[in-house]
């Protein structure tokens, strides 16, 4: 029986004499994995980006992070599961847009950022996306205007200025 290359270096590394050699392809795959989920973990707002990074990075126990932020236990895992949806969501629409794109958002997710985008808690990479979305989206571009005439309007509004005896 005659073995092939890649079958000596099955039985070497099953053996222990040898590691398996790291697959060029697999370390490429694996690169551009890790560009989609930093690029997904920076469009996240700063409360879904500190606990995850508390949790999954810096690898606290529940009751830790729940401590530093000041949240009961079940509090805590209730934000890091919803911040955990959200970057799973990000990532696929990472994946949808592809290699080297940015992270589009959808009309509905700049719907839920313009109040964050208004008192700028987006974050920079968030508010991007947004003023993105919106540049190429003439309904957002049509909503965001009305969305901010109401902003403009509100204080006036909420001073005694309409209309009254």
């Amino acid at each position: 029986m005659v073995l092939s290359e890649r079958e000596w270096a099955d039985l070497a590394v099953g053996a222990g004499w040898a590691a398996r050699l790291p697959d060029p392809f697999a370390q490429a795959a694996a690169l551009e994995r890790t560009k989609q989920l930093e690029a997904a973990f920076l469009i996240l707002e700063g409360e879904d980006r500190e606990i995850l990074l508390l949790r999954d990075i810096e690898e606290m126990s529940g009751e830790q992070t729940a401590d530093l932020l000041g949240l009961t236990l079940t509090a805590m895992k209730s934000r890091l599961h919803r911040a955990r949806m959200r970057l799973l969501a990000a990532m696929r629409r990472a994946e949808a847009v592809g290699p080297g794109k940015s992270l589009a958002l959808s009309c509905l997710e700049v719907l839920q950022c313009l109040p964050h985008y208004a008192d700028r808690s987006l974050s920079p990479e968030g508010k991007i996306a947004v003023e993105r979305h919106v540049a190429e989206c003439q309904a957002c571009a049509h909503f965001g205007r009305r969305y901010a005439e109401l902003l403009q309007a509100l204080p006036v509004l909420g001073h005694g200025g309409g209309t009254g005896a």
